[in-house]
């Protein structure tokens, strides 16, 4: 991904708050991983390796460090078809491709043919082959996704559990699935406090005691709820209640769960 500054002082000031931070500093280098900084005024790109400006990066990797274009992408975690030039000279490269006809119809011919091979290599593709740049760009980064997931654990005022995810950051939730596997062991690798449920694996819950939390919502709302109305107060988590999933498992439907309670 490409960021924009006038001068070297803002290099410092990408590391902010929002979806595009924090990102990882080069050791013993230059810059970001994954972020190709970019002068506003000049277009200029930002070496890592130097922490000059020039308009063609891979020229200059290659003539002043002797690093190829193909190794300068990998060590930096951009992909493999990020442009290392600025957008004066990528535009001026693209403008004289589209005029020659014998290389649109060579291109159009290549790519054809290599498309389905393509979205096979693609599909096989781990977490681990992501680049830097592709994690930043969704927030995918370890300090990223910690800051997500204790931005959902304040809004819901409580360590965010799996279903707090579903119904705050579904994204978050299958990064969560891919990257760890499963919830818990997210939380054991990150230090995270695992969320204790009202119910769960061990421990049997009552009617009487989802009953207590039908009868709690209907006296909060005032007037019979529905499934919708009481998912909405159990989300809120105002009183203790227990999903309209659990509601169905012990009376069957709704409609009997109200009539247990004596709402109908």
């Amino acid at each position: 991904m490409i960021e924009t500054v006038t001068t070297d002082a803002e290099i410092e000031n990408l590391y902010k708050g929002g979806i595009n931070a924090p990102y990882r500093k080069v050791q013993d280098g230059h810059g970001y991983y994954g972020v190709l900084i970019s002068d506003k005024n000049t277009g200029k790109l930002h070496c890592h390796i130097c922490g000059k400006w020039f308009k063609h990066l891979g020229a200059h990797a290659a003539i002043g460090h002797q690093v190829k274009a193909k190794d300068y992408k990998e060590k930096y975690g951009f992909t493999k078809r990020q442009p290392l030039c600025s957008n004066g000279i990528s535009g001026a490269r693209r403008g004289l491709a589209l005029k020659n006809e014998k290389f649109l119809n060579s291109a159009s011919k290549r790519l054809k043919g290599k498309a389905a091979w393509n979205r096979g290599q693609k599909r096989g593709k781990g977490w681990k082959s992501r680049s830097e740049s592709f994690i930043n760009s969704r927030a995918m980064c370890d300090e990223q996704i910690r800051e997500r997931y204790v931005a959902v654990s304040d809004k819901v005022g409580h360590p965010a559990s799996s279903g707090d995810l579903r119904r705050h950051d579904g994204a978050l939730r299958l990064i969560l699935q891919r990257k760890y596997g499963t919830f818990n062991e997210f939380c054991k690798k990150t230090g995270m406090r695992v969320p204790q449920k009202p119910s769960g694996p061990g421990r049997k819950v009552s009617k009487p005691e989802i009953l207590l939390g039908v009868r709690e919502c209907y006296r909060a709302i005032g007037h019979t709820p529905s499934t919708v109305e009481y998912r909405k107060y159990h989300e809120k988590r105002i009183s203790k209640t227990y999903s309209d999933v659990t509601v169905f498992r012990h009376f069957g439907s709704w409609n009997r769960c109200l009539a247990a309670a004596g709402l109908r």
